[in-house]
């Protein structure tokens, strides 16, 4: 056999003494390599500076240029102070090109009005902002430098950025072209093998058909869920022994024992990378689809071999503000720039402080609704805090209640000792954010970064012996001779309340700049709802179902209609209002028509010819749609029960009519059989519910109320909204599809909606059905309000049915 093993040069020398040439060329090859695998340290991309210019110093003169365009001269000492620190710990570290690569890419970006936001804690540096990689002012918000980059950190940090998820392709563009498309490369990840696929993978190998195969997969064990009364009760072994054919239970087996294994290579939703030369010197590639090269090394590998990694990915909330935006410019402020909303607008404050938030940027579930009423949210500062108060730091340190009481100026301020109130007076006195944890931990307890890091991370990440060491440091540390003065029972309060705490913390700064965009997303709704409301659904919709943002606009007083051939695109469209909508009451902000896309079997194709034709003229009633459009006979059908071309006939049941004369007639440019069609009565608003349904989702010109008799005496939703807390309450209404981000379910009737909480034994209605409700209306202290449901009839039943 073949010897695979290393062997001595005398070995060598015997078996190939024909070729002793060829020995001494080997020496002399080997003996002219040096080491091959990277050393791990930064490798950077080649920049563009000025001869003679450091990296270094061009972030030094970019930042202080830009610190004073942010500020002005002349600059407060402090935060030139800060500065210089900054630059000196990033110069410390050698990530001075990482700063410049980032600062280009969000400069060009923001030059051709690509939305830009950060995430992560980048926000919290001086020089980022400077620089115009963040728009989240650090000092104003009091944001911890060393939560970004402080002496322990041994890695390259990470710097996020978020785009507009319709454009980040463009930014991606801009980086290959600028830096070249051989040293610019999208990160790879590994996807493993998970139960159903690793099963299906067996049985392929063990000859099994895809029925078999199928059957053998849905057997598979769901993956953990939070929620004990929700997980697997049954082992592995358990669902292999009830299998009745050994060679199933072989491949489950077998299956088993992949679990987890790399399967294939897909593309990280950010991770880029950009090297001096032809990233192939580092790092092997492929093509990925969208014609970008892609490392075939996951972001860990890429990290191990110098690669740093920049996270350029794309979010829908940026897109829905790009899209009013452009919509505001085109009807009302051609001036209008995001960048420019004013961050003390009362209508903005008013609207956030009541929770008026459906469709604004992480202010949509209940809970967050909640929060925003618990704290008086008004400010970019108050968005931050109710972002990181909703999750569950402070309530797992058992300081929920005091905190809201103490934000809302209904109790007083204290503090376990006078020195943490420098740290703490931004939140009340209360833990809320990781970078508190870490000047807790280094001002108060004297502990090194690396240990405040620890603490950060979380607890549980420790071993007992760990725990009880850094318990013992930090103590220690709070009662240390010339420190802040803690008793030793005070130190010992102190260490429960952050071991309760640590590990649930929010980055203040990363929340602090998703604030900023909820906040330029409130202002949208409380001055330009009808545009914002339309950027939400032309994006399909975001936290909730579309549906619920058409019942919000409806609330808001905006006309919504179905998708129609004069006024729609293939996504929701905001269209002039009408006298119609004028008589029927709603606001002069336009109409909201649902795309041209969202019409069952309707073609992408035919969508643009329709678009394409009307901005000729627009059309006049069903022959002109077929003659100027090449429509499938299912295609007219759809758009005319859907309401596409609703007003150009008296009904949609006489536009059916007169399409069914045309295909008798053979086509549109055919001349009819000129047989009168009569008086063609109208449809029944049913037709029109179930035909809505079916060819669009949900209703839109008619609610399912319209179709039934309302039950005597039951209340408008608006009505029962005001009643006083625990009055009985009987109303009518639909359950909207979707979930709250809470209990229960939005219920409503064709004005407004609300949240629905069934009582213990009350089954949840179905969808859309129209239902008579009894229960009682409920409010809380903050002013937020429920129904509770304790009778349902579905209406338009015969006899009811009661749930």
């Amino acid at each position: 056999g073949v010897a695979l093993h290393w062997q001595d040069p005398a070995a060598i020398a015997r078996r190939f003494a024909a070729f002793p040439d060829a020995v001494a060329r080997a020496g002399e090859v080997a003996a002219r390599c040096g080491p091959a695998l990277p050393s791990g340290r930064p490798i950077w991309p080649a920049l563009k500076l000025p001869a003679g210019t450091s990296p270094d110093a061009a972030l030094r003169r970019q930042a202080e240029d830009g610190l004073s365009r942010r500020y002005g001269e002349p600059i407060d000492p402090a935060t030139a102070a800060r500065l210089d620190r900054e630059l000196a710990a990033i110069a410390g570290h050698g990530y001075a090109p990482l700063f410049l690569l980032v600062a280009d890419v969000v400069r060009h970006a923001r030059a051709r009005d690509v939305p830009v936001s950060t995430r992560g804690s980048v926000a919290n540096s001086l020089v980022a902002y400077a620089v115009g990689i963040t728009s989240v002012d650090p000092i104003a918000h009091d944001l911890l430098f060393e939560r970004f980059l402080n002496p322990a950190r041994s890695e390259p940090p990470d710097i996020d950025m978020d785009f507009c998820s319709r454009r980040r392709d463009e930014v991606l563009r801009y980086v290959r072209d600028t830096y070249g498309a051989e040293r610019v490369a999208l990160v790879a990840t590994v996807n493993t093998l998970q139960p159903k696929s690793a099963i299906r993978a067996a049985a392929k190998a063990y000859g099994l058909g895809e029925a078999e195969a199928g059957a053998l997969a849905r057997l598979a064990r769901r993956r953990w869920h939070p929620d004990p009364r929700r997980r697997e009760t049954t082992s592995v072994e358990d669902t292999i022994a009830g299998l009745p054919d050994p060679r199933h239970r072989a491949v489950m087996r077998a299956a088993y024992a992949i679990v987890g294994q790399p399967d294939h290579l897909g593309v990280h939703p950010g991770g880029v990378v950009v090297a001096p030369g032809p990233v192939t010197d580092v790092a092997p590639v492929q093509w990925a689809p969208k014609g970008f090269l892609t490392t075939q090394f996951a972001h860990e590998d890429v990290g191990a071999v110098g690669l740093v990694k920049m996270d350029l990915l794309g979010i829908r909330a940026l897109t829905v503000l790009a899209d009013a935006a452009d919509m505001v410019r085109r009807r009302h402020d051609p001036g209008f720039r995001l960048d420019a909303i004013p961050l003390d607008d009362p209508a903005t404050r008013a609207l956030l402080a009541r929770a008026d938030t459906t469709g604004v940027f992480q202010c949509e579930s209940t809970g967050a609704q909640r929060t925003l009423r618990q704290l008086k949210a008004r400010t970019v500062r108050d968005l931050a805090v109710a972002n990181a108060f909703f999750k569950p730091g402070p309530a797992t340190g058992g300081m929920a209640d005091a905190f809201v009481r103490r934000y809302r100026g209904e109790a007083p301020v204290t503090y376990l000792h006078a020195a943490l109130e420098p740290i703490l007076a931004p939140t009340k006195g209360v833990l809320l954010f990781q970078e508190q944890i870490l000047r807790v931990a280094t001002e108060v307890a004297g502990l090194s970064w690396a240990d405040a890091e620890h603490l950060r991370r979380g607890m549980s990440k420790f071993r007992a012996d760990e725990m009880a060491s850094i318990r013992a440091r930090f103590v220690a540390g709070c009662v240390r001779p010339g420190g802040p003065g803690l008793s030793a029972r005070q130190a010992e309060t102190l260490w429960r309340q952050v071991e309760a705490f640590a590990g649930y913390g929010f980055n203040q700064g990363h929340a602090t700049a998703y604030a900023d965009v909820s906040f330029r997303s409130a202002y949208l709704k409380a001055h330009h709802p009808a545009e914002f409301l339309c950027a939400r659904l032309a994006g399909w919709g975001g936290f909730h179902h579309p549906a619920v943002y058409i019942a919000e606009a409806v609330r808001l007083g905006i006309a919504v209609r179905p998708p129609h051939v004069n006024h729609s695109g293939a996504a929701f469209t905001l269209g002039e209002a009408d006298a119609t909508v004028a008589a029927s009451g709603g606001v002069d902000g336009g109409v909201l028509y649902m795309g041209l896309g969202q019409v069952r079997d309707l073609r992408g194709s035919a969508v643009r010819d329709i678009v394409r034709a009307r901005r000729e003229r627009a059309f006049g009633g069903v022959r002109d749609v077929l003659r100027r459009v090449d429509l499938r006979a299912k295609e007219a059908d759809h758009l005319i029960r859907a309401g596409g071309l609703d007003g150009l006939a008296a009904s949609r049941a006489e536009l059916l009519a007169e399409l069914a004369d045309v295909q008798r007639a053979g086509g549109a440019a055919q001349m009819s059989f000129g047989f009168d069609l009569g008086r063609v009565d109208a449809e029944p608003a049913a037709d029109r519910l179930a035909w809505e349904r079916e060819l669009l989702g949900w209703p839109v010109s008619v609610h399912p109320l319209d179709t039934v008799a309302r039950p005597a005496g039951a209340a408008r939703l608006r009505e029962v909204a005001r009643e006083p807390s625990g009055q009985p309450v009987a109303c009518a209404g639909t359950r909207l599809p979707g979930w709250t981000g809470g209990q229960g379910f939005f219920l409503g009737d064709g004005d407004t909606f609300v949240v629905a909480i069934c009582a213990d034994g009350v089954a949840t209605p179905p969808t859309w059905a129209p239902v008579s409700v009894a229960g009682r209306w409920r409010t809380d202290t903050w002013g937020g309000g429920w129904l509770v449901v304790e009778g349902v009839t579905v209406l338009g039943e015969t006899g009811g049915d009661k749930r």
